[in-house]
């Protein structure tokens, strides 16, 4: 399979870059509490490039799937 043709879902923008320099697509998936409650996450605001959603619910209305 070309890597255009799948897509890597992610909460951290290093995975996203990463599959982007190979040919992938990408989309973010927000995961606020990651890293427990008084911790930050990267949020879908920051997201490099493609779809950013903050649940699976709106990244798949996004998609258009």
């Amino acid at each position: 399979m070309e890597p255009g043709a799948m897509m890597l879902v992610a909460a951290h923008g290093w995975d996203l870059r990463g599959a982007a320099a190979v040919g992938m697509r990408t989309a973010f998936l927000e995961r606020p509490r990651e890293y427990g409650p008084f911790h930050g996450a990267e949020r879908a605001a920051d997201a490099p490039g493609g779809p950013a959603a903050t649940s699976s619910d709106e990244l798949v209305r996004r998609l258009g799937c």
